[in-house]
């Protein structure tokens, strides 16, 4: 059988790749309370199961990226999707806590490869000035899946049990697998010449802590991505749980605004890569300031929101916290990604992976924590701290540029 070589067909698999992950990965806070009276379990428990995923997934971004670097996106999308897939398709058959806990630790080892090779694939296939909008686009993948398992979740959750959610996703992962096997490949190595357009993109391979320890922007990027990944985990997680325990809403109501969270963040993905391809002159870093920005609003918004808030209000600012707080996720990987260089980019995202990923799974037990003991607001005060770090440091990368560009021009 021949395989398609159009670029775009090749995305389209990895945003299927990435979706099918994505909503295992985000299953968790739909499904938290159906955990919850099931195993008896506290919010702090449920942070946990997360946390296993993310933990794994920190601890095999390093060198699962070394190896995407040497064996390409192809092979390594079937291990992470094998990965992911078996022990989802397992978890329905267990009645136990530790159980559901290690299985959900097993896939953390898929999870932690997929964006290295799908964002291998991508700066194969596509040349520098369309890349922030087709790591959106793969991205929506991501927010899709969280959404998809927003509404889906709670449904089969109370129709049949949270058994067959979970081993039904499974199987979905098993399908995607067979499409990646049919349908995907990398880009043949002899046409990849014409992407090494930047100085970064011809360098030989490198040392990854060696590159970010001796770039200062790539540093203090990737020393952002913690702080942007804790406040999507604890939205993700937390969010249903906060507005039918704090705001006394329905599960209905509060999955719906779940649901229009991870929609905005499925816009959001889009956007900001649209935006700095084509109205920041390709400057991903000015459209990283705006988004944190209204973030650092929205999160805020929600953290002193007061009682009896209207219904409505709640939509808009779920809306614009996936928007911003759960939609920064591509631009971000572009800016990486660009810093990196082509030769080096799936090890650098390993390690950028690496250190965002604690933030994910650090945040959950800590927020479901302070929330068992002092209550959401000082729980979502701490998301909003986040938030503002993550501002002053973009700001600063801002600031930073346009002081070096002027000394480049004067000299």
């Amino acid at each position: 059988m021949r395989v398609s070589k159009n670029p775009w067909f090749m995305l389209w698999v990895l945003v299927i790749a990435q979706f099918a992950l994505s909503v295992g990965a985000y299953a968790w806070g739909p499904l938290a309370p159906y955990l919850v009276d099931s195993f008896d379990i506290n919010r702090t428990q449920i942070g946990l199961i997360t946390s296993a995923i993310y933990l794994v997934a920190t601890i095999i971004a390093i060198p699962g990226g070394i190896l995407v670097d040497r064996f390409g996106s192809y092979y390594s999308l079937v291990v992470c999707l094998l990965f992911s897939a078996v022990p989802y398709s397992l978890m329905g058959f267990f009645d136990s806590y530790s159980m559901i806990i290690t299985l959900a630790g097993i896939s953390g080892v898929g999870y932690g490869l997929i964006n290295q090779a799908s964002t291998k694939g991508l700066i194969q296939w596509f040349p520098p000035q369309r890349r922030a909008t087709v790591m959106g686009i793969k991205q929506t993948g991501v927010s899709l899946g969280a959404a998809a398992a927003a509404i889906s979740f709670p449904i089969t959750s109370h129709y049949f049990g949270w058994q067959v959610s979970l081993t039904g996703i499974g199987l979905v992962m098993l399908l995607v697998t067979g499409i990646v096997l049919l349908f995907y490949r990398d880009k043949p190595a002899g046409s990849l010449s014409n992407l090494a357009s930047t100085p970064a993109a011809i360098l030989p391979k490198k040392n990854p802590f060696k590159l970010v320890w001796n770039n200062k922007r790539l540093m203090i990027v990737i020393g952002i991505f913690p702080f942007l990944a804790s406040t999507q985990i604890c939205i993700t997680s937390f969010l249903l749980l906060y507005l039918t325990e704090e705001r006394d809403m329905s599960i209905a109501i509060a999955s719906s605004c779940l649901t229009v969270t991870l929609i905005g963040g499925t816009l959001g993905r889009l956007v900001w890569g649209a935006l700095a391809d084509r109205f920041f002159n390709g400057q991903i870093l000015k459209a990283c300031i705006l988004l944190s920005a209204i973030g650092l609003a929205s999160a805020v918004t929600l953290t002193f929101a007061p009682k009896g808030m209207p219904l409505a209000v709640f939509y808009i600012v779920s809306a614009l916290i996936g928007f911003t707080l759960i939609g920064w996720n591509a631009a971000l990987m572009t800016l990486v990604a660009e810093l990196a260089g082509l030769e080096n980019v799936g090890s650098v995202m390993g390690l950028a992976i690496a250190i965002g990923w604690t933030g994910i799974f650090v945040a959950p037990p800590i927020f479901g924590f302070v929330a068992d003991t002092a209550g959401y607001t000082l729980s979502w005060l701490l998301v909003s701290g986040c938030v503002l770090i993550s501002f002053v440091g973009f700001l600063y990368l801002g600031i930073d540029k346009k002081s070096t560009d002027s000394e480049e021009l004067n000299q």
